[in-house]
């Protein structure tokens, strides 16, 4: 009996590993990344609420995102420290298999956010889940705020990193 139960334990471990194995066959650009990084004069608007308006995208409204406020350090999706932002939120569904996260955040100035989106292409990890990836890197600057997803887009919609841009655009007029 005991050895039954090892075997089949040994099967469901061996399945685990091969179902979390990375796939090849994405026709998707890892490294497409959207930026854009002219100034521009816009409202005082909390990072909170671009968020918000953002997670009112259809693509998105189903997939039970949570927006909750970040502090200085390790964030989810990256492999060092993120610290030079004055305010921040991040949103990501409630399922944590999703390969989706992003953040919002207020800096001092342009040159401040400008230096904080390098840093935070730099400190990506795009395969921060176990078991998925996302493929997608939805980037701005406006001002002194800082957009930036990391979405599986065949997950999100095909349309979502361009419709997350636009509400993050949006927001700021």
């Amino acid at each position: 009996m005991k050895k039954i139960l090892a075997l089949v334990l040994a099967m469901i471990l061996v399945i685990s590993v091969v179902a979390c194995g990375k796939n090849n066959d994405s026709t998707t650009d890892p490294g497409k990344t959207t930026s854009s990084t002219e100034e521009v004069v816009i409202p005082n608007v909390s990072p909170e609420e671009i968020l918000n308006a953002i997670s009112q995208i259809d693509d998105l409204k189903d997939a039970g995102m949570v927006v909750v406020n970040v502090e200085k350090g390790y964030l989810t999706g990256f492999t060092e420290e993120i610290k030079d932002f004055n305010e921040g939120y991040k949103m990501s569904p409630m399922i944590g298999s999703i390969p989706f996260v992003g953040y919002v955040f207020k800096t001092e100035d342009n040159a401040s956010a400008n230096a904080l989106l390098e840093t935070l292409k730099s400190k990506a990890d795009m395969r921060w889940n176990i078991c998925t990836e996302a493929d997608t890197m939805v980037t701005d600057v406006k001002g002194n705020y800082v957009l930036f997803f990391m979405v599986s887009a065949e997950q999100v919609g095909e349309a979502a990193p361009d419709n997350i841009k636009n509400a993050f655009e949006n927001a700021l007029k």
